[in-house]
């Protein structure tokens, strides 16, 4: 089967926000964002079509310019009835091909590890595995976790983005030049730290990263609260910091869903705080990177 690639264009917005509706139970971010996709110089956002004249929008994704040598692939979508016939490959190759054209030397994306076609894929195209963290959620009924007040407290500050760049730095690995951001991964650097809806706080040689959000169902019509915390450093400094981070947030708004990003070492001391894997499955956001040059 024969598919047909150009530019996104605004005329493509009712169409993509249709795909969308199917992906994660109505609860795709790509709505609320397209349009500054599509405004965004940095990028270069791409759409599949069944048609030669390239009318009928049946897969798009995104190329994202990081760096003049580091590109970034996301928000790949593919129309529920055309899932499965191969347009994952093609976008794959397409995306290559771009990025050769334009002289880059680095190629990243990231995926769940329970995404198997999206693993495979990586795989497939000389991908290799850089870094990895576990997700776990929180029950929603946030007052049935910690509610304790501890000496430690006043240990904790508050970061701005430079202090939190240099704590990153303090506590990684030299070689690590990715930090997770939930879902994704960013180079650790000042300009791609965004202060509006992110906060961070370090006690010792652990630092806690908090990214709210409000998410549609785009099916339902309903809006809810969702808050992720990414941890890093020390398993003793990163308990207390979680354990701070849930009083902080249950006295500050009400949410509906509490999400945890963090390493393996964590794993024991997040789900004595009441974090478990969804449906028991053990799940890691997983940065991929490929070498074009």
């Amino acid at each position: 089967m024969k598919f047909f690639f150009r530019e996104l264009k605004e005329q493509d917005i009712p169409q993509i926000n249709e795909i969308s509706k199917n992906i994660w139970e109505g609860e795709d971010y790509v709505p609320y964002i397209i349009d500054d996709w599509l405004n965004d110089e940095q990028s270069f956002n791409y759409g599949v079509f069944s048609d030669k004249e390239k009318t009928i929008l049946i897969a798009f994704g995104r190329i994202k310019f990081l760096s003049e040598s580091l590109y970034w692939l996301e928000g790949g979508r593919v129309r529920k009835d055309f899932q499965g016939k191969g347009i994952g490959t093609q976008m794959m190759e397409f995306s290559l091909n771009y990025c050769k054209k334009n002289d880059i030397g680095i190629i990243q994306y990231d995926t769940a590890s329970t995404n198997e076609a999206s693993v495979a894929l990586a795989e497939k195209y000389g991908f290799q595995k850089k870094l990895s963290m576990y997700v776990l959620e929180a029950s929603p009924k946030l007052n049935s976790l910690i509610n304790t007040d501890s000496s430690d407290y006043k240990l904790v500050k508050k970061l701005d983005l430079e202090t939190a760049l240099s704590k990153y730095r303090e506590i990684l690995p030299e070689k690590q030049s990715e930090i997770c951001i939930g879902w994704s991964y960013i180079p650790l650097r000042l300009k791609h730290l965004k202060s509006n809806e992110w906060r961070w706080i370090s006690m010792n040689d652990g630092i806690l990263h908090e990214i709210s959000k409000k998410r549609k169902n785009h099916i339902e019509g309903t809006e809810k609260s969702e808050i992720w915390f990414i941890t890093y450093g020390n398993v003793s400094s990163v308990e207390k910091l979680v354990k701070f981070a849930i009083n902080d947030v249950k006295n500050r708004e009400i949410i509906n869903e509490l999400d945890i990003f963090c390493e393996e070492k964590h794993l024991s001391s997040v789900k004595k705080l009441g974090f478990k894997f969804w449906e028991d499955t053990r799940v890691k956001v997983v940065l991929f990177e490929k070498n074009v040059k």
